[in-house]
């Protein structure tokens, strides 16, 4: 096979790869409370694919969401919840209070810095998972402060949903013809992109074990 025939293989191979995954996600997630190992499960199929790791994306996944269902649907059903109160307390401090009322900018503020915080940990929390064998309280411990730490990576991460997240929602309401990549491809193309960033920091944390 020539150079080139490999190289489009490969990628075919790889878009037919984040197809299967984008539907394993949305499939395992649909009981909600078990969201947490599938995405825990997305993400360590996603770091494998991005080196071109691990057998068929099927075995890949199943193999995650057994060993860490228990986990991480757990981890799951806490910051499921965390993330519902978070936005009702939101809503209703932009829609039900007075914005121009101190304490309550005071409180809107604050609930929106936690909101950004909560966010960063679940960029970690899910890779981190797929990979290391911690307690709860650990992985969100290490969570917090890996994202700290690496704080250019995890600039780069927000960066690069929104931008994924922006497109997907202009191409699917003004560009169907285009918009229908998103559609496709769903969250994988969030859980790919995300893990190219964060394969070289969970190979250095576990060089460093």
């Amino acid at each position: 096979m020539r150079f080139w025939e490999s190289t489009i293989f490969n990628m075919f191979n790889k878009f037919a790869n984040l197809i299967i995954l984008n539907f394993l996600w949305i499939l395992f997630s649909l009981p909600i409370i078990t969201i947490g190992a599938s995405t825990t499960a997305a993400y360590y199929t996603a770091l494998k694919l991005v080196e071109d790791e691990g057998n068929s994306v099927v075995i890949m996944f199943l193999h995650s969401f057994k060993t860490n269902f228990k986990q991480a649907s757990i981890l799951g059903i806490v910051f499921t919840f965390i993330s519902i109160i978070l936005g009702v307390d939101i809503y209703l401090c932009i829609n039900k209070l007075e914005l121009n009322n101190g304490f309550t900018i005071t409180i809107l503020i604050l609930l929106i810095f936690i909101s950004f915080i909560f966010v960063i940990q679940m960029l970690y929390l899910w890779p981190l998972l797929s990979r290391f064998n911690n307690s709860n309280k650990q992985t969100i411990i290490n969570a917090f402060f890996i994202s700290v730490k690496n704080y250019k990576s995890t600039i780069k991460i927000i960066t690069q949903n929104i931008a994924l997240i922006f497109s997907a929602v202009i191409f699917m309401a003004f560009i169907p013809q285009i918009g229908i990549i998103f559609y496709i491809f769903g969250s994988s193309l969030i859980f790919y992109f995300n893990s190219i960033i964060l394969r070289p920091i969970l190979d250095e944390l576990s060089n460093n074990k």
